[in-house]
């Protein structure tokens, strides 16, 4: 994620409409986020880096089954990475607390089984987490995803890790566990019909603890350009800070979709740098991006904006795009047009 200076600024806002088809699923959803899969022992420390550069540590005997027993053996590792604009899109991620609006730095989906049956992580202990960003931005904190009807609520923000500011500093430490003589694989990309990522030939760095031995401190990074901190809880994760602009202002945005009594289920999202807010459609059929009908929005007047529409009719998708300016008082009529899965993905790439 970028950040950059008020004069400089250029704040994308971004509409996405979903509609669900017969089978209730979503254009853009969580599964089109593809999900890496590593096979780890869970008998060892380990260390997983992701195709985005999420570096994750997990230490020995961190896992626990339903029962509360400390799984032992091979387990699976499931990771999916949204730290880009155009995955979260894909992904139909939000950025909501509440009824408060966040500006994310990256959102992350950690989860880990053995023999298919669902692991949590040891009360007390934590998986820590680097993620890479292009510049890092100042008041972030790490919240928690809970499932919300159609979006993720994002709660209980905790402090990021502050790193270690000096490689002395960093040599005084004890770590759990150097990598001596580890070469890192990173995932090979293949992938299995169901999308994922299969890494069953140990693609992770494989990290020895021997005699609580001095390594190389995890922190020991370029902390200009990576978010630190620990996940206590499998799931989602969002690296994410209250958004603010000083243009905001009670606005009258209305936006239309032609021809939209033909879809169900019609959803809506609003995207202003880093921050993607979901809608909801009015009783007048016309969408907007506040708590109900007797509430105005508020937008920052000045920025630039793109909507964008997405949708099923008969199984198939359909989108429509529309690049703007927020203004005090504007109007808004999207046409959709037919498309796949692939065509769209390449639009927004293109486009956004």
């Amino acid at each position: 994620m970028r950040y950059t200076s008020c004069a400089a600024l250029v704040l994308l806002i971004l509409t996405i409409f979903v509609a669900c088809n017969k089978d209730n699923k979503k254009v853009l959803n969580e599964n089109n986020l593809t999900t890496q899969s590593f096979t780890i022992n869970a008998d060892a420390d380990t260390v997983i880096k992701g195709t985005s550069g999420t570096t994750l540590t997990i230490h020995a005997h961190i896992f626990v089954d339903s029962s509360g027993a400390i799984a032992h053996g091979a387990i699976v590792v499931e990771l999916k990475e949204a730290l880009k604009p155009i995955d979260i899109i894909l992904g139909g991620l939000t950025t909501m607390s509440d009824n408060k609006v966040l500006q994310t730095g990256g959102m992350l989906y950690v989860n880990a089984t053995t023999l298919g049956k669902p692991l949590a992580i040891v009360t007390g202990q934590s998986i820590e987490v680097h993620v890479p960003a292009d510049t890092i931005a100042k008041d972030m904190q790490l919240y928690t995803g809970v499932k919300a009807d159609n979006h993720i609520n994002w709660v209980s923000p905790q402090p990021l890790a502050t790193p270690i500011a000096t490689e002395a500093e960093a040599a005084k430490q004890d770590t759990c566990c150097t990598t001596t003589n580890a070469e890192a694989i990173e995932p090979t990309g293949d992938e299995d019909s169901a999308g994922a990522v299969n890494n069953n030939e140990m693609q992770v760095f494989l990290v020895a603890a021997a005699n609580n031995a001095k390594g190389t401190n995890t922190f020991l990074q370029d902390v200009q350009a990576t978010y630190i901190f620990s996940l206590k809880k499998l799931g989602w994760a969002n690296i994410d800070r209250l958004y603010a602009d000083p243009r905001t202002q009670q606005v009258v945005f209305t936006t239309s979709v032609k021809d939209a009594g033909n879809y169900d289920h019609i959803y809506t999202t609003l995207i202003i740098a880093d921050s993607y807010i979901p809608g909801y459609q009015k009783k007048d059929n016309s969408f907007s991006f506040t708590h109900g009908d007797y509430e105005q929005p508020s937008l920052p007047v000045g920025a630039n904006a793109v909507i964008l529409a997405t949708t099923y009719k008969k199984g198939i998708a359909y989108y429509a795009i529309h690049k703007l300016q927020v203004t005090a008082s504007q109007e808004i009529s999207l046409d959709l047009h037919p498309t796949d899965s692939t065509g769209l993905k390449k639009i927004l790439e293109s486009e956004l």
